[in-house]
């Protein structure tokens, strides 16, 4: 079973539980998480990619938050979000959203 596999296609498990999407909450969170962005990066580093995804340029943060290099600046923004929302947000890390992008998904793939 994958994220994009359709209900009806799910095979019958007695201990499997669908529940409906909550796309409120989802859109909710999403707005905070987004907050928490805008509190490191200026508006024009910032792009919402989709509900679950979105590109900081860190570059000019940096030293405004004292971080040696773009790795610590993600930790800092993982542990804020997740104090703020309760939520755990992955980080990729590239030159740019494309090279960020694949270096997320390559970590991904390499964790399971």
């Amino acid at each position: 079973i994958t994220n994009v596999t359709r209900s009806n296609e799910v095979p019958y498990h007695k201990d499997l539980l669908i529940v409906p999407p909550r796309m409120n909450l989802y859109m909710q969170k999403n707005v905070e998480i987004n907050q928490v962005y805008k509190s490191f990066v200026a508006d024009e580093d910032h792009s919402v990619f989709s509900v679950d995804e979105s590109f900081l340029d860190v570059t000019d943060s940096l030293k405004l938050f004292n971080c040696k290099n773009a790795y610590e600046m993600a930790r800092k923004i993982q542990l804020k979000v997740k104090e703020q929302t309760g939520i755990y947000v992955t980080v990729g890390i590239g030159a740019n959203p494309l090279l960020a992008k694949l270096a997320l998904d390559n970590g991904a793939k390499h964790s399971k």
